[in-house]
């Protein structure tokens, strides 16, 4: 297994992942392509076997100078439950806390109960809920998590 930077030959993996975990909610290959382009260390690709079998996005707010965001996370199926996804978050959050952020925010299905449990369990707190946040009667939680201070010495 390795962690690594996005590079352009994973888009097909990543895209895939992306629609199988998100179906019509998937972000398009543009909008990765942005993420790479604007904060490629930010993402990162799990590579197994030559194979992404996960990715996290992240980077600083564009709006609020001591923030960050994680604007999509996803793993294959088979691997989930295993630890890889809090390892992802952290190295995440990590990440945006070397570039000075404060706090990092993200949004997430109310019904994915699994992932909101990750996320709790990383240290994100409920924010407020955005109701029709992925359509009608489709709601998103956006969660918080301020970082420490020795979180943000890392």
């Amino acid at each position: 297994m390795s962690i690594r930077p996005f590079r352009l030959g994973d888009l097909p993996g990543v895209m895939r992942l992306e629609k199988d975990t998100f179906g019509r909610h998937a972000f398009d290959a543009a909008t990765f392509l942005y993420y790479a382009a604007g904060d490629r260390p930010g993402f990162l690709v799990v590579e197994m076997e030559a194979e992404v079998v996960g990715y996290v996005v992240a980077r600083r707010s564009e709006l609020r100078r001591h923030a960050g965001e994680i604007p999509s996370l996803a793993l294959a199926s088979a691997w989930r439950r295993r630890g890889l996804g809090m390892l992802l978050l952290r190295k995440a959050v990590e990440y945006l806390s070397r570039r000075g952020v404060r706090v990092v925010r993200l949004q997430v299905a109310v019904d994915n109960q699994a992932a909101v449990t990750l996320y709790t369990a990383a240290g994100f707190r409920p924010l407020r809920m955005l109701a029709g946040y992925y359509g009608r009667g489709e709601d998103a939680l956006e969660m918080e998590k301020t970082l420490s201070p020795g979180e943000r010495e890392q």
